[in-house]
């Protein structure tokens, strides 16, 4: 018998939105790096706050031809009984970071100086962002980090915090580390990679696995 992973569709339909619009060669680069490891990636995501309950912690690898590592965490507070004795509704923080590092077109428009497709451009702890109106969620900030990794805070339900302050929580010193140690790429010769797939709730879902990337011909695959 199967069972669902509500975070693991959460990273699918991420990837999904934010792939699917990209040309799979816009642009070849001398720069571009592999993205860093999902161990890594998720490592620098926050803890959960007090009171906060951490409801889901996963990564990734996507091994497409520009492969990129994805991590999701999913925070979640109730609050206490009201006068009446009423329990407020409970209030879920989504935080995702993307390394874009083989698709710079995924972070270009938050970096550029065009308009950004809607929401309000802003700077927080030298990182460009934008602050989004999304149906249903309280607030929706994204975010570039060291112009390659981009940061996603979606909170839904009432909250004192803002996604600004959660924003500021992410470790970009661990990012920044862990990008020293990527080896570069070229989206035109194949490369064989280590693909992983981490579930810090649930280890026994955890896997790692083998691909090749690039070239024109490489499969595109995914760490299910």
């Amino acid at each position: 018998m199967s069972t669902s992973c509500p975070g693991r569709a959460f990273l699918a339909s991420i990837l999904i939105s934010i792939l699917s619009p990209l040309p799979l060669f816009a642009q070849a680069s001398s720069d571009l790096h592999l993205p860093i490891s999902p161990k890594d990636l998720i490592g620098a995501l926050p803890s959960p706050p007090q009171d906060w309950k951490l409801a889901t912690s996963q990564a990734k690898h996507q091994a497409r031809i520009r492969p990129l590592s994805l991590a999701y965490r999913e925070y979640r507070y109730t609050p206490p009984p009201d006068a009446t004795g009423a329990t407020p509704p409970p209030v879920t923080v989504k935080f995702t970071a993307l390394d874009a590092a083989t698709n710079p077109e995924i972070t270009a428009n938050l970096l550029g100086q065009e308009n950004l497709d809607g929401g309000k451009r802003l700077t927080i702890n030298s990182m460009p962002a934008r602050r989004m109106e999304v149906t249903g969620e309280a607030e929706h900030l994204e975010a570039v980090a060291l112009q390659r990794f981009l940061i996603t805070v979606v909170i839904v339900g009432e909250t004192k915090e803002k996604a600004e302050d959660w924003l500021k929580r992410i470790n970009v010193e661990t990012l920044r580390q862990a990008t020293a140690k990527t080896a570069p790429f070229d989206p035109k010769r194949e490369t064989d990679i280590i693909t992983e797939l981490i579930d810090e709730l649930n280890p026994s879902r955890s896997r790692k696995g083998k691909a090749i990337v690039g070239g024109e011909d490489a499969p595109t695959t995914d760490s299910q």
